[in-house]
C-alpha cells in the first residue's frame, strides 16, 4: 500500500492542473477575504474570516472535477489492473487513491487558510480558527469519500465527470433547501432537517458560511464525529464494491 500511494502522490505533486489550482486557491480567498466586508457587507460576519468560508467551497468545486480526472485514468489506462497484477490487493489500491486525495485536500485546505489569514484585517482566536480549519477538512474529506468510490468503481471518466459535478451543484442546492424549509416549519420536522443539514457535508458548509442558520449549528466536535462515520461508512462499501467489480 506504501509504494502504491507514493505513486500516487508522486503524480498528484506533479500535477500542473493541482499546482495551478492550489496557488489559485491561496489568491482567490484572499482577495476575497480582503475585500468580503466592503464588496459584501454581510452583517451576520464577525471577522474577515467568515468571507473566506464563503471562498472555501471553491475546495469541493474543484475536487468535483479533479477527483475524475485524476483517479479515472486508473480504469481508462488499465492501472488498476496492472496493480493488481503485481500483487496489490484491491483494498490497499482503494485506501491508496482516498489517502491520496486525503493529502491533495489537506494542501487545498492549507492554501485556503494562508489566503484567508493573510487576506484578513480581523481573525477570531487561533482556538476557532483551528476548530473551523478541521471542520471544513472533515465534511469536504466526507464529500471526497464518495467521490473516490464513484471514481475507483466507474470505468466511464467522462460518466464519472458529469456525475461528480452534478453531486457538487445538487449538494449545495440541497443544503440551501433544506434551510429554507427548517426556516419555514416547526416541531419536530424541523429537528429532523437539522439534523440532515448538520449531517450533510454541503450543509455543514452552510451552516458554517455566514449565509446560514448558525443557531441551527451543532457543535464543532459533533460536526467533525459525523464526516468521520461519512468518511468510514462510504469508504468500506467502496472498498465492498472494489472487491465485488469485474475489472479488465
Amino acid at each position: 500500500m506504501i509504494n502504491t500511494l507514493k505513486a500516487y502522490c508522486a503524480r498528484l505533486f506533479t500535477s500542473k492542473l493541482f499546482i495551478a489550482a492550489a496557488v489559485l486557491a491561496f489568491t482567490v480567498t484572499l482577495l476575497f477575504t480582503a475585500n468580503g466586508a466592503k464588496k459584501l457587507g454581510l452583517k451576520t460576519t464577525q471577522t474577515d474570516l467568515d468571507y473566506s468560508l464563503l471562498a472555501s467551497l471553491g475546495i469541493p468545486g474543484f475536487f468535483s472535477i479533479f477527483t475524475s480526472l485524476f483517479l479515472g485514468t486508473e480504469h481508462r489506462d488499465g492501472t488498476i489492473r496492472n496493480k493488481l497484477i503485481s500483487g496489490k490487493s484491491r483494498a490497499g489500491i482503494y485506501l491508496s487513491s482516498l489517502a491520496a486525495m486525503a493529502a491533495a485536500l489537506g494542501v487545498m485546505t492549507a492554501a485556503w487558510l494562508a489566503g484567508a489569514v493573510a487576506g484578513a484585517n480581523t481573525l477570531p482566536d487561533t482556538a476557532a480558527i483551528v476548530s473551523c480549519t478541521v471542520t471544513i477538512f472533515g465534511y469536504n474529506l466526507a464529500n471526497l469519500a464518495l467521490l473516490v468510490l464513484i471514481s475507483m468503481n466507474c470505468t466511464n471518466m467522462q460518466l464519472m465527470l458529469v456525475i461528480e459535478f452534478l453531486l457538487f451543484q445538487t449538494g449545495i442546492c440541497a443544503a440551501l433547501f433544506l434551510q429554507a424549509m427548517m426556516n419555514a416549519v416547526g416541531g419536530v420536522f424541523s429537528q429532523v432537517l437539522k439534523l440532515l443539514l448538520n449531517a450533510l457535508p454541503f450543509g455543514q458548509w452552510l451552516l458554517l458560511s455566514p449565509i446560514g442558520s448558525h443557531e441551527q449549528r451543532v457543535a464543532a466536535p459533533i460536526m467533525v464525529l459525523i464526516s468521520a462515520a461519512i468518511i468510514s461508512a462510504v469508504t468500506a462499501f467502496g472498498i465492498k464494491l472494489i472487491k465485488e467489480k469485474d475489472i479488465r
